[in-house]
């Protein structure tokens, strides 16, 4: 897969759950805390509408290629101009090379 680093003009975060001591002892977890940022190259892969239980139902479907990022798993979160991602299946190494990332994600709409 060539990928050219130029393309990476997006800013995305990469959301995950974090933890802070409560004071007391224990642990506060924090869901979509921003636990890294990226420059990655997004792509918009397929959208479609399902019309279910009497209600529109909406996927939207992008490609994100970024750095590679050894932390990254199918549990993150990528968050893009406000909008939020889930991760459709674990992130692919590019390669095999320890240099690129991609995730194929779904937009999560509410």
């Amino acid at each position: 897969m060539k990928i050219n680093p130029r393309e990476f003009r997006h800013e995305v975060e990469i959301l995950g759950e974090q933890r802070e001591p409560d004071g007391a002892g224990g642990w506060i977890k924090k869901p979509d805390a921003v636990i890294g940022i990226s420059r990655a190259k997004v792509r918009p892969l397929v959208s479609n509408e399902k019309y279910q239980a009497q209600q529109v139902k909406s996927t939207i479907t992008h490609e994100f290629v970024m750095r590679y990022q050894p932390d990254l798993t199918a549990k993150n979160k990528l968050r893009f101009n406000g909008r939020v991602f889930e991760l459709v299946g674990p992130p692919v190494n590019v390669d095999e090379k320890n240099r690129y990332t991609l995730c194929t994600c779904a937009e999560v709409i509410k």
